[in-house]
């Protein structure tokens, strides 16, 4: 996943969740914005810019394409692309409410309904990697939410798990540097960061601890199994294991089914 680098850290890409092509359809995703925001197609061509405040809506449409409405006159947009940006070129305090809390009562993330940043909706058909089932094939269409590290580390508030410690923007952009005298600290920091290699495992038996949910994360990574990263007890870990298997779909699939990050 490509990285653009700013004074807040490099942007990053999370998968916040995904509709299938029928759940869209009947509860369509809505967004409202709290500032002049663009509805763009895959190319960044502006299909048009929408007052803070006013909902749009998106559902799917066939054969690949997705339906904007709602904000506009009904508008299919092809090549399976949807992106929301501020019409004023600054992200930072662009704020999507995406009702979430209107249809959801629980899943992973909890119930959040605002993330700053930039929000894209992608058709993904392919293999079903993100839950394990690679011998099925899958229709989703994902949400995905794009933001500077800082923002995503402080604004969700996922990354305050039950480890040794907090771990910010700058020591990932140092690589851990910081805990170079402690083993345990800096491999902590690595595996939190994304930076540690996956080691190829066949079991966490006899493991415990910290220790475990290392393991779980390589075997899960390596299994292609996110199922696998629910038995991790850090919070941070966990997020990490979710979140570099959803990596590992997304970028090893053929061009034309990734969700083009």
């Amino acid at each position: 996943m490509a990285l653009l680098l700013h004074s807040l850290g490099p942007d990053i890409s999370v998968g916040l969740w995904y509709y299938s092509a029928s759940s869209i359809n009947s509860t369509p995703f809505k967004v409202s914005v709290n500032k002049t925001y663009n509805i763009k197609d895959k190319n960044g061509s502006i299909i048009a810019q929408i007052p803070g405040g006013t909902s749009t809506k998106i559902k799917y449409a066939d054969n690949e394409n997705l339906e904007i409405y709602d904000s506009i006159s009904s508008t299919v947009v092809v090549n399976s692309n949807v992106n929301f940006d501020a019409s004023d070129g600054n992200n930072t305090d662009l704020v999507f409410d995406v009702n979430r809390s209107d249809y959801v009562a629980s899943d992973w993330h909890g119930v959040i309904d605002k993330y700053r940043g930039k929000i894209k909706l992608n058709y993904y058909r392919g293999p079903d990697i993100y839950n394990g089932n690679t011998g099925s094939t899958t229709t989703q269409i994902w949400v995905i939410n794009t933001l500077p590290l800082e923002h995503y580390v402080c604004g969700d508030g996922e990354l305050s798990g039950t480890g040794p410690l907090d771990i910010t923007t700058e020591h990932c952009d140092n690589n851990c540097d910081a805990f170079a005298m402690d083993f345990k600290l800096l491999e902590y920091c690595q595996q939190v960061c994304g930076l540690a290699p996956v080691k190829v495992t066949s079991n966490c038996d006899g493991k415990k601890d910290l220790e475990k949910d290392y393991c779980l994360k390589d075997l899960a990574v390596t299994k292609k199994d996110s199922n696998l990263c629910d038995g991790i007890l850090d919070a941070n870990i966990r997020l990490t294991c979710q979140n570099r298997i959803l990596e590992d779909a997304l970028e090893n699939q053929p061009k034309s089914n990734t969700l083009d990050f």
